[in-house]
């Protein structure tokens, strides 16, 4: 199915499972999509809760990533794309620029960009990569791994995880690790369906 009719699919089961009629077949024809509110059905508390998470994630995610840039360009003066590329490098590295990119979910070009200015700021290395010459390898130097450290000091660890007892910690980040684990399989899946 090409990719503008699998969108279209989407959509449509999308508006019907939201209690949206869809009156003319989009799919034929330059017609447009014409929409008719239906009356809403009780949707089951089940698929209310699972449209409540996935938009809490999102809150926390919008909340944390600005409260983080804010925080981040004040005491460091790094922008919130260069806080991304360092909390990614010093978790899992070296990077390629590709995979750097995948891992942070930010696009390539900007990832270059902005791991070219940690270059220059000596927050970062780049080296030539010994099992593929075309590529080189992206890693924290010295420096960078004090500034990540700063970071876990003085915000992440502390102040979000606040009032919060040492089970519930470990239960939000096991929790977490599934979520993103399965977040990983969705979008696989999807990418997947639009080759």
């Amino acid at each position: 199915m090409p990719r503008a009719e699998l969108i279209m699919v989407n959509m449509i089961s999308a508006l019907r499972s939201r209690g949206l009629s869809v009156v003319s077949d989009a799919m034929k024809g330059d017609e447009p999509l014409e929409i008719q509110a239906s009356p809403i059905s009780e949707a089951s508390d089940a698929t209310e809760q699972r449209d409540l998470l996935a938009a809490e994630i999102i809150r926390l995610a919008t909340l944390v990533r600005r409260a983080a840039s804010q925080r981040f360009r004040r005491m460091f003066d790094l922008s919130t794309l260069e806080w991304l590329v360092v909390v990614h490098l010093a978790s899992d590295a070296p990077h390629s620029l590709t995979s750097l990119a995948r891992s942070a979910t930010i696009d390539l070009q900007r990832t270059s960009l902005a791991v070219g200015r940690l270059v220059k700021r000596d927050l970062v290395s780049r080296t030539k990569n010994p099992r593929n010459a075309r590529e080189a390898q992206i890693d924290l130097t010295p420096r960078g791994r004090a500034v990540f450290n700063a970071i876990i000091e003085n915000w992440l660890n502390k102040e979000l995880a606040a009032g919060l007892s040492e089970s519930e910690l470990a239960a939000a980040s096991a929790l977490m690790k599934r979520l993103v684990v399965r977040a990983e399989q969705v979008l696989e899946r999807d990418t997947r369906g639009y080759r």
